[in-house]
């Protein structure tokens, strides 16, 4: 499927919507995405967000100075392509000019009463809520229940993986756990066996004495 991105005006705001392309998509890529869309407006930029671990890595970015570098590359991260682009980003726009929050997805009345959020956040995470639904509408006929599919597919092949490794890993498991009270216990007895080492390099044998073979020098002449 080829990625379709969309814009249409919601309630007072202008949304631009699509689909993320990527076999390993999640919702954190998918955030990561939109923030580096916000950070493309000219004009300085407050970005909220209810996933936690996008709103982590944003704040952790701009706390850092402009000579800051990950802690392992960028191409062996975790959605390293796309954070190279925010950081690359926000160094762009300057972390003076922006501001990013967590806010409460799906946000009721009750919460707004209790302070865990506001009309505002709430309204703008509605909104997203419903730029991501008209993203379903739009798609191709039978594409969602393909990934729906695919899902349930990997969820059966990750089960049916750990049980394997649970299968070989318990009886090693198992083993070593007695291999190691046996050992208890003929140190408490005082029977237990030296054991062998093999040192890791040969000591030197000083005064041994070796034989050599000579080679025999070929003559030339035929059998």
């Amino acid at each position: 499927m080829e990625g379709k991105y969309y814009s249409q005006h919601l309630g007072d705001g202008f949304a631009t919507f699509g689909s993320l392309k990527g076999a390993r998509c999640s919702s954190t890529r998918s955030e990561i995405a939109g923030g580096i869309a916000g950070l493309a407006a000219p004009f300085p930029t407050h970005i909220a967000a209810d996933n936690f671990s996008f709103i982590w890595i944003f704040q952790h970015m701009l706390w850092q100075e402009p000579s800051w570098k990950p802690p392992k590359p960028w191409g062996i991260m975790k959605n390293g392509d796309l954070l190279q682009l925010l950081w690359e980003s926000i160094r762009s726009k300057g972390n003076q000019s922006i501001r990013a929050s967590k806010t409460k997805g799906h946000a009721t009345a009750l919460d707004i009463e209790k302070g865990i959020s506001n009309s505002r956040e709430a309204q703008g995470n509605g909104y997203s809520d419903r730029a991501a639904a008209l993203v379903h509408e739009k798609m191709e006929v039978g594409f969602v229940e393909y990934l729906r599919f695919y899902e349930a597919k990997q969820s059966v092949v990750n089960k049916a993986l750990t049980y394997l490794y649970r299968a070989f890993a318990t009886p090693v498991k198992t083993d070593n756990k007695l291999r190691e009270q046996e050992n208890r216990a003929a140190v408490l007895a005082g029977t237990l066996k030296p054991k062998v080492q093999i040192p890791a390099t040969m000591p030197n044998m000083a005064g041994a004495t070796t034989r050599k073979r000579h080679a025999t020098k070929p003559t030339g002449r035929g059998c």
